[in-house]
């Protein structure tokens, strides 16, 4: 690997492993502008997710929220006070 090594890659992995809760989505959702995004929303949904953190600056972050889950960039995320 150029940047990255195996054992990091194999740490990662184990780390996300045991940590990760896997959330199966069964939801439907047709809310986003650009529906190749309505997945996030479904996973969000059954995940009950209190945050979705997206670069997507035209279509997820103009919602603001859906349901209970704030949409939020990284950077709004790490200024909030919680």
């Amino acid at each position: 690997m150029k940047y990255i090594s195996q054992q990091q890659i194999d740490t990662f992995m184990k780390l996300l492993l045991e940590r990760a809760e896997f959330i199966s989505t069964t939801s439907v959702v047709k809310v986003s502008p650009d529906e190749k995004n309505d997945f996030l929303l479904a996973l969000c949904r059954d995940g009950k997710a209190d945050y979705l953190l997206t670069g997507n600056k035209i279509d997820l972050l103009d919602l603001k929220e859906f349901e209970l889950t704030t949409i939020l960039s990284l950077t709004d995320f790490l200024n909030l006070d919680i």
